[in-house]
């Protein structure tokens, strides 16, 4: 007779336990809202690629919604490849220089690859030819690196809203890079960052450390930026 009440204990028991930690995930839900921005904290700006409107949205708005890579909305003239991997690109005046270099790299080695290669290999001289393979794949290696990394680029401030990486580019650079503004607009640099040569992007809203500069040719702050070359672009 006493075995019913005790199951029902046991029942009530864990149905309390079980209500009291729904309570405390409900609580730490409500905690975690409460601390993610929303759209418009975030600053989710439009950025024209091609000519198309992008949003870019922080990570916790886009919860119900398809995500989409960040390459893919990539706001500038930069492109992808292997799946965001390969980053290269600029203005459609450097592709001529940088096939320039490709053909003049590309068309003399095939031909000796073609025909020097074999009759060197078939008379036993072998030190040439891998000399040759050695170097040959050196270039094109160390110029694809070249072509098709990141050459240090700074991201803007919708990328750094929308991924969240604000701390880890303080920590990597020493400042903050948005300069302490919530709305996008210039901040009043403090005077000994801006004697030490930091200064504000209008097209980037970002702060840039010294040597850095906005490249017109991919449309994006550069550290340590020279010149954008057209030969490896």
């Amino acid at each position: 007779p006493f075995r019913p009440k005790i199951a029902s204990c046991r029942a009530s028991g864990v149905a309390s336990r079980l209500g009291a930690m729904v309570g405390d995930e409900a609580s730490d839900d409500e905690e975690m809202q409460a601390l993610r921005p929303s759209a418009e904290s975030i600053g989710a700006s439009a950025a024209d690629v091609d000519g198309t409107s992008v949003e870019l949205e922080a990570p916790a708005t886009r919860k119900g919604k398809r995500t989409v890579p960040l390459w893919q909305v990539w706001p500038s003239r930069n492109m992808f490849c292997c799946g965001g991997l390969l980053m290269t690109g600029g203005t459609e005046e450097c592709w001529a220089p940088n096939l320039c270099v490709w053909t003049c790299i590309l068309l003399p080695s095939s031909l000796f690859f073609v025909w020097v290669f074999p009759s060197l290999w078939h008379r036993g001289a072998y030190a040439l030819p891998i000399a040759v393979l050695v170097v040959f794949s050196m270039t094109t290696l160390m110029l694809l690196a070249t072509c098709c990394t990141d050459p240090g680029i700074v991201p803007r401030r919708e990328v750094v809203l929308a991924t969240g990486c604000g701390p880890a580019l303080e920590a990597a650079l020493g400042f903050d890079v948005l300069g302490g503004s919530g709305d996008g607009k210039e901040p009043q640099i403090a005077p000994k960052l801006k004697n030490a040569g930091y200064r504000w992007c209008r097209t980037c809203r970002i702060v840039r450390p010294p040597r850095a500069s906005h490249c017109s040719d991919c449309d994006n702050c550069v550290l340590r930026y020279d010149h954008h070359c057209p030969f490896v672009n």
